[in-house]
This record gives structure tokens, C-alpha cells and sequence, in this order.
């Protein structure tokens, strides 16, 4: 519930002008939203008047008036002046949460070139209208050069570590004259690729934008969309064979290029197993080669 009282002088202000030299003014502003809410309507001279404002709210304003009619002539602005006071109790609120901002430099490709972005997590925290208290964590990659951005959110969680993404996401980015393409190794898509054509002058800008999108009711269960390709349907027995530490670790991205209107990965698997994939210009997949490396079995069985 939430609840308030103001000694509200720019109301005040606001209803004396609506009837001129009269004698009118409001002392006090009382409101609220909850299961305490005001189910009543009292308009006695010098008492408190109730507007009820559904669902389950109230604001209660005591004036002093010369009668009733002067009520009839100032109620509309007084409805007004206090919208903006209902309004913001009642809708999402985002705070965001400055001490867990984490920026670094990235390496990416661009005309087959290293080049570098900047990478950004931020942490929001959402309260919506029913009071839900929920905390994300938006990435940002932004390319100062091309202004291009992308961006992505997922629920924040426990143990999560920025130091990591950040490492997955190392030359993993393509930077196109038109849009920043961004491939993912991922144990359940095992490849998926984003491409983004939005555009900001500046990463903070960017940032702005983000914070603002998490005030939307309700949030969408996901934002951006992406191709999955499965390029391990004829892999070799064993080709993703792991240690117990890199269960659920997915393989690496370790090289891409853009050659003609193909897209060339090479990723490696924790155990130095690779493959080397090739997508057509729309992302799907044209060939795969795996090459098995002979001392794979020693390093799957946690050698290393």
C-alpha cells in the first residue's frame, strides 16, 4: 500500500486560480491505494471530500470553501493537479543500481580485422504496480565508431560473474557497415547469432534508453531474436567429452571471418576437440568439419 500526506502549495495555488478572488484554498492532501482505502464520498462544508480513484484508492483534500458550488467550479482542476500524484504511485518503478556497473573493452572483428567494443551489465531493480520486486541485468555492446549497439537482459542471479561474460563474448562480435552481429557458443542453441541495426551517439545514451525500457508493464519474457544452428547433429563420439569442472561449459568461439557471403567459425571444445563451421549470409549452416584432437582423452579425463 502506499500512502502520503502533503502540505500540497502548488494545489493549493492551482484551485485558488480557478475561482479567481473567491475565498478558497485546500489545507491538506491526504491519498492512498490499498486494502485501508476510502470507500466513501463526503462533501460537508469544511470536511474532508474523497475522490475515489479505482482501483482501491483515495485522496482526501480538506477545504475551506464558501459553499458547495465553488466545489463545482474547481473540481476538475483539482482532478488534474493530483493525476500526476496517482500516476506515479501507481506505476513501475526502476531504480538503478550505480555500484553494480561493470564496463570493459572487448575484443571484436570488423573486415576481418581486430578491433574492440565496449561491453557494459548493469543491474535494474523493478518494482511493478502490484509491488513485485524483480532484478535484471541488461548487456550492453556498444561501438563508439559506428555507433551500432546491441542489447540483451536476463533475471539476475546468485554467483553471477561479469568477468566471465565478458570472456564469452571476447571475438564473438562482427561489426558490418550496417549492423553488429553478435554469435554465442551455447550448450542448449549450441550456436546462436543476434544481429542488431540500432544506433545511439553515445553508450551512456544507450544506457538511458535501457533503464527506460524496464518500465513497461508487463515486461516482455525476452527481447531480442536470434537464429539457432545445431552444427553438432554428425559430431564424433566423445567430441564434447568433458571434466567434471566444465560440465555445461559449452565450446569456444576462437575465430571468426566473413569471406564473400560466408560466415567462418572455428570453436573449440574444452578437451581442444574443434570444429569448423561454415554458415551461408543468412546463417545456415553449409558444412562442418571436426578435427579430434589425439590427446583429447587425456585432457576429458581432467589431466589438465
Amino acid at each position: 500500500m502506499w500512502h502520503g500526506v502533503h502540505d500540497h502549495s502548488a494545489l493549493r495555488r492551482t484551485m485558488k486560480q480557478s475561482v479567481g478572488d473567491a475565498s478558497f484554498w485546500a489545507t491538506r492532501m491526504t491519498y492512498g491505494c490499498g486494502a485501508t482505502a476510502s470507500k466513501t464520498t463526503r462533501q460537508p462544508e469544511g470536511q474532508p471530500f474523497s475522490f475515489l480513484h479505482p482501483p482501491e484508492c483515495f485522496i482526501e483534500m480538506t477545504f475551506s470553501i464558501p459553499n458547495l458550488r465553488t466545489l463545482k467550479g474547481v473540481c476538475l482542476s483539482c482532478l488534474l493537479s493530483v493525476a500526476s500524484v496517482i500516476a506515479n504511485a501507481q506505476s513501475t518503478r526502476v531504480h538503478l543500481k550505480q555500484e553494480a556497473t561493470y564496463s570493459q573493452t572487448i575484443s571484436a572483428i570488423r573486415d576481418n580485422q581486430q578491433t574492440s567494443v565496449e561491453l557494459r551489465t548493469i543491474r535494474v531493480r523493478v518494482v511493478d504496480r502490484a509491488g513485485k520486486v524483480r532484478e535484471f541485468t541488461p548487456l550492453l555492446v556498444y561501438d563508439p565508431q559506428s555507433k551500432l549497439f546491441f542489447w540483451d537482459y536476463f533475471e539476475a542471479y546468485q554467483d553471477y560473474s561479469p568477468d566471465f561474460l565478458a570472456k564469452q563474448f571476447a571475438s564473438t562480435v562482427y561489426l558490418a557497415p550496417d549492423k553488429l552481429v553478435i554469435f554465442t557458443s551455447s550448450v542448449i542453441h549450441h550456436l546462436a547469432i543476434s544481429e542488431s541495426t540500432e544506433r545511439d551517439d553515445s553508450l551512456d545514451q544507450a544506457q538511458d534508453n535501457v533503464v527506460h525500457f524496464f518500465e513497461k508493464e508487463p515486461l516482455p519474457s525476452y527481447r531480442s531474436e536470434f537464429k539457432s544452428v545445431d552444427y553438432l547433429k554428425e559430431m564424433p563420439r566423445d567430441f564434447l567429452k568433458q571434466c567434471m569442472t566444465d560440465i555445461n561449459m559449452p565450446p569456444r568461439i576462437v575465430d571468426l571471418q566473413r569471406q564473400g557471403k560466408q560466415w567462418r567459425l572455428r570453436v573449440r571444445a574444452q578437451n581442444g576437440n574443434v570444429a569448423d563451421i561454415v554458415l551461408d549470409d543468412s546463417y545456415n549452416l553449409v558444412s562442418t568439419k571436426f578435427t579430434v584432437n589425439p590427446a583429447a582423452d587425456a585432457l576429458g579425463g581432467c589431466s589438465r
